[in-house]
Parts: structure tokens; C-alpha cells; sequence
């Protein structure tokens, strides 16, 4: 279960691994991150093992270096493939992989909204995840299509009211290139919710 945390100003990509041995002995293991753009590696971390008693958990963090990364933009969403695996002996027990991009926002009170730092009119719409005559248990190609749909429209941004996003909605939005108001209404402190918010 990859967490990614990404700095542009080292090109750095932060990877948190998060490794349960859900068998009945103490098991180890190697755990190996690469950055893939393709099927190109362009970057690879350090592998690192992990031993762990039976049925517990444990965390790997491992960086990966990368070198001048195209960046994640509206008019050209460009995204790379982090792969994770957990490994024993040559073979591989585990893999995961998380599509992740590079970029850069600031918004001045004076100029407005920067994307990698070139200015940008936001131009959104606001729209709830449900589907006139089907709601919402549709295929994820239906969120592809509302969202290119969109796109074609000339939008840039994408507002999700009022609750939390399916996935497939989200990853239309990296693929296809659309800023995302990600709304959450739990104004609550729980744990479960401040998870949400990834706190």
C-alpha cells in the first residue's frame, strides 16, 4: 500500500510502503520502488528489507531521485507509473503500482492562479457524481466520458459536490488533464474522516 509524497524542488519522490505479514511465522522480505515513465525505468530506490513477527505490520520509506520530470499540466497530463514490490529470494510475493505527476501551484493575491508557474483562468464546472437515469453505479467509462466530455467544452477544473469522489472519477481527471476540487462535507475530527484528508 504505496503512499507517495513528490517535492519539485528536488525532484524527489517519497514513497511509503506499508508491508503486512499475514502469515503464521516471522517473514522477510525485500522491498523495491521504481518510477517508470512507460516502460522505461527512470528512476529506483534503494531496496530495503523488512522482517516481520506473524500477522504484524511495518512501514518502508525509501526516495527515489528524479531527473527533470515532464510535468502534470492541463494541456498535457503527463503521468508516470510507480511500482512496488515486495520480493523473497528472487521471487515475487507482492506488487503494487500508483500512477503519479509533477507540478508546481502557487496563487498570488495580485495575479491569480500559477500552474508550473505559468498563470491560468481557472474554468470549472461543479458536479455531483450521479447520472441522470442511471445514478451512480455506472461503468468507469461513464466518468471518462463526462469528464472529456468537459474537457472538449473548454473546462479545465473539476469541482466534486458534495462528497467524496469514486476513484474512477479522479483518475479521469489526472488522465485527462483536469485541476479537482476534491470537496469533503464530514466537518468532523474522527480519525476515519481526518483520513480522508489524508492529516
Amino acid at each position: 500500500d504505496p503512499s507517495v509524497f513528490s517535492s519539485m524542488a528536488g525532484q524527489v519522490v517519497e514513497v511509503e510502503t506499508e508491508v503486512e505479514n499475514r502469515s503464521y511465522e516471522t517473514r522477510s522480505g525485500t522491498v523495491h520502488a521504481a518510477l517508470y515513465d512507460g516502460d522505461v525505468c527512470v528512476a529506483e530506490a534503494k531496496p530495503e528489507s523488512i522482517t516481520l513477527p506473524f500477522t504484524t505490520t511495518g512501514t518502508v520509506k525509501q526516495k527515489l531521485a528524479v531527473s527533470r520530470p515532464t510535468r502534470w499540466d492541463v494541456d498535457c497530463p503527463k503521468l508516470y507509473t510507480l511500482r512496488v514490490t515486495v520480493e523473497k529470494d528472487g521471487e515475487e510475493l507482492d506488487a503494487d503500482e500508483t500512477r503519479i505527476g509533477f507540478r508546481t501551484f502557487r496563487v498570488d493575491a495580485e495575479q491569480g492562479f500559477f500552474l508550473n508557474d505559468r498563470p491560468l483562468k481557472i474554468k470549472g464546472t461543479c458536479n455531483h457524481q450521479d447520472h441522470a437515469g442511471v445514478g451512480v453505479a455506472v461503468p468507469d467509462s461513464v466518468q471518462y466520458y463526462r469528464v472529456r466530455r468537459l474537457k472538449e467544452m473548454g473546462t479545465n477544473a473539476y469541482r466534486c459536490s458534495h462528497n467524496l469522489p469514486t476513484k474512477a472519477v479522479l483518475d479521469a481527471c489526472d488522465e485527462l488533464g483536469m485541476i479537482v476540487m476534491d470537496e469533503n462535507r464530514r466537518f468532523e475530527s474522527r480519525e476515519e474522516v481526518l483520513r480522508y484528508l489524508d492529516i
